[in-house]
């Protein structure tokens, strides 16, 4: 994707934020509206390397799903970025906290296999 693609994806962060901010926590919606500003954020931290950026993510990961209740067909995908998010800022800073958080995820039953093995390569 060009600089000017990711310019265009990032401004419409504060947007979503805006959104996200509108909505109660404990509706349905807002475990999506957090799961992708975690994309958004994680995907930004990638291209920029801005801290604050992963920090924010895994917070909104984490969010999206304690949002989504075990059984959700959404959670898996929830869980996946939460994991992914973990993982960059493991790498990043070397966080056992973080390693021990994706750990703990590796064997959740409402995990699909092929994610359980994801969250355990971490």
């Amino acid at each position: 994707m060009g600089e000017q693609a990711w310019m265009a994806v990032f401004a419409l962060l504060p947007m979503a934020q805006d959104a996200r901010a509108m909505v109660p926590a404990d509706l349905p919606m807002f475990a999506g509206l957090s799961s992708n500003m975690a994309t958004v954020l994680l995907a930004r931290f990638e291209h920029t390397g801005r801290l604050t950026d992963l920090d924010d993510a895994v917070t909104a990961a984490r969010h999206a799903v304690q949002g989504t209740p075990p059984g959700h067909p959404d959670r898996p995908l929830h869980l996946s970025n939460l994991a992914a998010a973990l993982r960059f800022r493991f790498v990043r800073f070397g966080a056992t906290e973080d390693l021990s958080e994706a750990h703990d995820r590796r064997g959740n039953p409402s995990l699909p296999a092929r994610l359980r093995i994801r969250v355990a390569c971490l």
